[in-house]
């Protein structure tokens, strides 16, 4: 494949490219919140709410119950999660 078709996630979405700095738990849920405000017509403060709660619920359910963590980033290391 030549550097021409190769696909580039950094460059496919400005967020998407946040995953790997950011971590996949706040890259979501700034995603959630960008795009419930963007194109659903939230406001700031309930989209960066649903997008706290949505990461919170995905930290419950992929490394609490079902034990699988996702890529975690400095915010996390930091917390100690």
């Amino acid at each position: 494949m030549d550097t021409l078709t190769q696909p580039k996630i950094a460059n496919s979405h400005p967020l998407a490219g946040a995953t790997m700095v950011l971590g996949s738990y706040v890259a979501s849920g700034l995603f959630l919140a960008f795009m419930m405000h963007r194109h659903g017509g939230y406001r700031w403060l309930p989209a960066a709410a649903f997008g706290a709660v949505s990461i919170a619920l995905f930290y419950m359910v992929f490394d609490l119950w079902f034990r699988v963590p996702l890529a975690k980033g400095p915010l996390e290391a930091a917390l100690g999660l």
